[in-house]
């Protein structure tokens, strides 16, 4: 049975694309704890707020009702995101603000001057926070992930950090091995290894798409065979993470920028498909690039063909591309986009989008070829054709070499020209 939840949630994908914007904007950092009895009603002082249940949405209504109150807009495409705009000296709308709230934690994202409105407005309505505002090289804890900012060499902006704190890495631990690694799980065995596969796939919600097919061959073997077999494959991808555990996501300040989206496919003889994207902001002109979003999963409906597998996964990264410039629109920020780009490596689907070609596969894949076109002409996406050996969601669709995927986070650059 579904139990339904009225917790405000930010989706991490937001918190990195708010970081991004944060970064170009010159918004400082700053967390806020809500004492979790003053979200519960609007009974401040009442002894059932911790004896009876708390009616529907309330406290979530309340804590909407205050933010609003200090000038900021709640976002129609995450509710627990929100924004303030000011019209600056060229008489246009800009965002001086952004609120990422989980639960009682606000993450405030701006000047003194905006964060003293809110907290003035907190006040009045009687909650009661504890405030904590980072230095440059100070960690912020945030949703389970470590941030760190320090103000750009370059431009006027932040340059931000995030990464998992060590304690986290420290409580992954390795299943001891039966002897026999035909036997099914029992249900000891099958708790612990579910269990790591959760730890695993905060790891790379956070911050490790180096990870990503990983966990997710994982978590489709454990559906499958239920077996002591998928315990090696879990403690090899347990020492990986340890081995990799100061990987961090850089995210640059940058004036103006490309976003750009790699989608990738591998489909496999036994009836699936591996799919796979990778969405970056780059800036070419001081060879930067930051990586925002990643996913890998399998794909039983797309595997019928390596041409509806290479579709489904560029659906699903124009899925995520429209997401993207539908927040940037609602903040008031497209100034800072030149382009945006969906990348795919397949000729044949590079073709059919554009309607150079008729696939025999495409009356089946009519549907997403549609939804792929429609999104491009809604949110000005440019498909483009890029070559193999420079496919970055490739690491996240088949075994193989993913030191480009790590450079790019740890570096925050890309080593070549993706342009074909």
């Amino acid at each position: 049975m579904e139990v339904k939840t009225f917790s405000p949630t930010i989706k991490r994908d937001t918190v990195r694309l708010a970081l991004q914007l944060a970064a170009s904007l010159n918004l400082f950092p700053t967390k806020l704890d809500v004492k979790q009895a003053f979200l519960r009603s609007d009974a401040m002082t009442s002894r059932e707020v911790f004896v009876k249940p708390p009616k529907e949405a309330e406290w979530w209504l309340t804590i909407r009702r205050i933010i609003q109150s200090a000038g900021y807009i709640s976002s129609m495409h995450d509710p627990a995101f929100f924004y303030k705009l000011a019209i600056n000296h060229l008489g246009e709308e800009e965002t001086i603000g952004m609120i990422l709230l989980q639960v009682g934690d606000f993450l405030v994202l701006s000047d003194d001057a905006n964060l003293k409105v809110l907290l003035e407005s907190l006040e009045e309505n009687q909650i009661e926070i504890t405030m904590r505002k980072p230095l440059p090289g100070e960690d912020l804890d945030f949703l389970g992930m470590t941030m760190r900012w320090r103000r750009s060499k370059e431009i006027m902006g932040l340059d931000f950090e995030i990464g998992l704190p060590v304690t986290y890495y420290q409580n992954l631990k390795e299943i001891e091995v039966p002897r026999n690694l035909k036997e099914r799980l029992d249900e000891n065995l099958d708790f612990k290894v579910r269990s790591l596969i959760g730890q695993m796939s905060w790891v790379v919600g956070i911050c490790r798409p180096d990870l990503a097919m990983i966990l997710s061959k994982l978590q489709q073997e454990l559906t499958e065979e239920k077996t002591n077999q998928v315990i090696p494959k879990c403690n090899k991808a347990v020492r990986k993470a340890i081995g990799k555990r100061n990987m961090k996501v850089r995210i640059k300040a940058m004036n103006k920028f490309d976003i750009v989206g790699f989608a990738d496919a591998a489909v496999s003889k036994s009836g699936t498909a591996q799919l796979g994207y990778v969405v970056m902001f780059d800036n070419t002109r001081r060879d930067e690039a930051n990586m925002v979003m990643w996913r890998s999963k399998k794909d039983t409906k797309a595997a019928i063909s390596s041409m509806a597998g290479e579709t489904h996964a560029l659906w699903e990264v124009m899925d995520v591309l429209s997401y993207i410039v539908q927040l940037i629109r609602e903040v008031r920020a497209l100034s800072m986009i030149n382009s945006v780009y969906a990348m795919t490596d397949c000729q044949n689907l590079f073709k059919c989008v554009r309607s150079e070609k008729k696939d025999p596969m495409e009356r089946s894949l009519a549907v997403y070829l549609g939804a792929i076109r429609s999104q491009m002409l809604a949110n000005c996406i440019e498909l483009r054709k890029v070559s193999s050996a420079k496919q970055l969601a490739d690491a996240l669709t088949k075994e193989t070499d993913d030191s480009i995927i790590t450079q790019t986070l740890q570096e925050g650059r890309l080593q070549f020209n993706y342009w074909d």
